[in-house]
């Protein structure tokens, strides 16, 4: 799994109110981002989680991930899953300001 992406505020507090509700959130006990691996500075967030973990964890990891998107003002996140099984069973999701979301082909992004 893979979750990497910076998101932009209007402003510190903007910032600073979604990371609270994020790691508030039920969700992020379920989830492979911790409290610690969501970087606040000023009135950024930054996200970069690689790791390997089981497929429940990720959509409690991209509920995560659109509760700090709801607020943004620009940037967006990358959340990847690869389940194992080849090309076409790897998900990628773009994470959007404002809590939208687009699929994305795996040609479209390259996290190397």
């Amino acid at each position: 799994m893979k979750f990497i992406g910076e998101f932009e505020y209007s402003n510190d507090s903007t910032a600073k109110n979604s990371k609270q509700e994020a790691i508030e959130n039920e969700c992020i006990e379920d989830s492979c981002i911790q409290k610690e691996e969501i970087k606040l500075t000023n009135n950024k967030i930054k996200i970069n989680v690689q790791l390997s973990a089981p497929a429940t964890m990720f959509d409690s990891s991209c509920v995560i991930i659109e509760i700090l998107s709801f607020e943004a003002k620009s940037g967006y996140v990358i959340a990847e899953y690869d389940s194992g099984e080849g090309e076409e069973y790897i998900n990628k999701i773009k994470y959007l300001p404002g809590g939208k979301e687009e699929e994305i082909e795996n040609d479209d992004v390259n996290f190397n």
